[in-house]
Formats: C-alpha cells, structure tokens, sequence
C-alpha cells in the first residue's frame, strides 16, 4: 500500500498535515502603543508558529508531535497503541499551547508611564494558533468516536475511569520498539523477531537478550498459496481446471490456514502464541464461508437459485 493510500484510510492525517500547516500562518501579533507629550504613535508585528515556537524547547516539541501524528498513519498494520497515542499527543500539543501562550503573554504585556509619556505592549492571537488548537482538538474528539466509540459525556466518564496507566506504559513502549524497528529497516538494520517471547533482535545475534532463546534465522518462507483438490478423489490439480481430469469430481480450492492476534488482526508466524504488539491470543483465522454448486463447484452468490456455468439447480434456494 503506498504512503498516498495509508493516508486515504486515515483522515487524522490529514487533519494532522493541516495542524503543520497552521504553523506557517501567523499565531501571534505584538501591538506596541506609545505616547509622548500628547502625540501618540502605535506599531504591530505578527510572527508566523514557526518563528515564535522556534526559538523555545516547549516550541520544539510541539512542532515534533505535531509531525509525528503525521506521519503515526504510514506504520505498517493496525497497532492497538495507536490509539492512545491520538489521545494523549494532541492533548499534550494543546496543554504545550496554552503554557506557551500563557509565558507569552506575561512576557510581552507590559505597560510604562510617567508625567511626560507612556507605552504599553499588548499580545493578541490570530488564526494561525486557533487553527491548530482547533486540530488537535478535532483529532482527539474523531478518535473517541472512531476507536472509543465515545457518543455521551457518560461514555467518556467511563473511558476516563477505566484508563490503565500501566496498559498505556507497555503500549508506549511497543510503539518504542515500532519506530526503532521501522527506523532500522530505513538504515538497512535488520530485526528479526523471537519465536519464544516475539522481542525484536537485530539480525546476526545468536541469542534472544529479553528471553535467552536462541534465534535460527532460515531463508525467508514464500506465502503459502491456496491449493486445488477435487472434491471426490482429493487429488491435487493446477488453477483453472474445473473438473478432475481421472474421476470428473469438481475442483475445490483449499485456501491456506492464516494465524492472527484475536485482538488486532496482525498476522503472526504458526508457532507464536501470543501477539508480540498487542499480547492478544493467537487464534486461526476464519474465512468466510463460500456456497458453491454441487455439480461443477463453482462459487454462487447469495440467494441464486440455479448456478450460472451448468444450470443445477441450488440446494435450499
């Protein structure tokens, strides 16, 4: 899937691409109003969310986050750490926010007067931070209803009450071992995972560090494709035949047996038995069940009544 697509399915990523682009629009406008002897001067300056935030560490870290939830859908699968991570980044963006703007402020308003003049310094904000303010706060509100399925102040009491810090913690701490993995694979550092513990080694060590599992790396396995068996005599048959050829049964595909995490759907080796992401059980993955014609075998769609390639009539339709 390419990065245009994981972004297609990910609309806080767009939302998230918009919160960057806030930053080039001006945040904050420094009014100075003098006054000298009865004639009275004022000037403005606006300054864009790069060049205000910029020069301070709070800044930094806010302009970091605001691209990490960017770039948060391009990781490969779906990870149930991302969540959280889309909750409590834009909060911690916002909170970043108001602390900066609160220093700002203090800062930047003064005043100064005695019998001859006086000047006074005043901060305003413009569009440029309410509109990222406005993105962080949309990206949290999409995802307690996309993935908290939040719809009442009482559904968010109760996600609020059941937050588990430690959960959170080896959460964060997957997402750790996400982004040194895909930040290895771009520097050509290879990693393969533990068949005991499922912890991420990097390619060459013998042994597992976390486990003492010895790690044997074989030659890479080519996917298991689906296999072709006739339904009478069972004997194999290559794609596209239709009938078997020694006893005239019809063909069946075999699809191969998937394993996943019960919880999010990663698939995992054969030999795994919990999901080194998420800790969710493995289990096999059921495929839908297909009807098929008795005669020929061919798939039938719901509710047909006679099948389209030999004209026998469907069981129970």
């Amino acid at each position: 899937m390419s990065v245009v697509d994981k972004l297609k399915k990910e609309p806080r990523g767009f939302v998230a691409l918009l919160n960057i682009l806030c930053f080039l629009l001006p945040w904050f406008s420094f009014n100075v109003d003098v006054s000298v002897m009865g004639v009275s001067g004022s000037d403005s300056t606006s300054l864009s969310g790069f060049t205000s935030l910029g020069q301070s560490w709070l800044g930094i870290i806010l302009i970091a986050i605001s691209v990490f939830i960017f770039l948060l859908p391009l990781f490969n699968g779906k990870k149930e750490y991302l969540k959280m991570v889309y909750i409590v980044f834009p909060i911690i963006s916002i909170v970043v926010m108001i602390l900066w703007s609160v220093l700002l402020k203090g800062a930047g308003s003064e005043s100064y007067s005695d019998s001859y003049s006086s000047a006074s310094t005043s901060i305003k904000y413009l569009l440029g931070f309410w509109a990222a303010l406005v993105c962080n706060i949309a990206i949290v509100a999409v995802t307690l209803v996309k993935d908290f399925n939040v719809k009442s102040g009482e559904d968010l009491k109760n996600v609020i009450k059941s937050a588990d810090v430690q959960a959170f913690t080896e959460q964060m701490s997957n997402m750790a071992k996400d982004v040194g993995s895909n930040l290895g694979n771009n520097l050509g550092i290879a990693f393969v995972t533990c068949p005991q513990c499922g912890n991420r080694v990097t390619r060459g060590k013998n042994f597992c560090v976390k486990c003492g599992a010895k790690i044997e790396v074989s030659a890479p396995k080519e996917k298991e494709r689906s296999k072709y068996r006739c339904s009478q005599c069972k004997k194999t048959v290559s794609a596209g035949i239709k009938f078997c050829p020694d006893c005239g049964g019809a063909v069946i595909e075999e699809k191969p047996v998937v394993h996943e995490c019960s919880q999010c759907g990663k698939e995992l080796p054969e030999t795994m038995k919990f999901c080194p992401d998420c800790g969710g059980q493995a289990r096999v993955r059921e495929e839908p069940k297909e009807l098929r014609c008795a005669n020929c075998g061919n798939v039938l769609p719901e509710g047909i009544k006679f099948c389209p390639e030999c004209g026998t009539k469907v069981e129970g339709n």
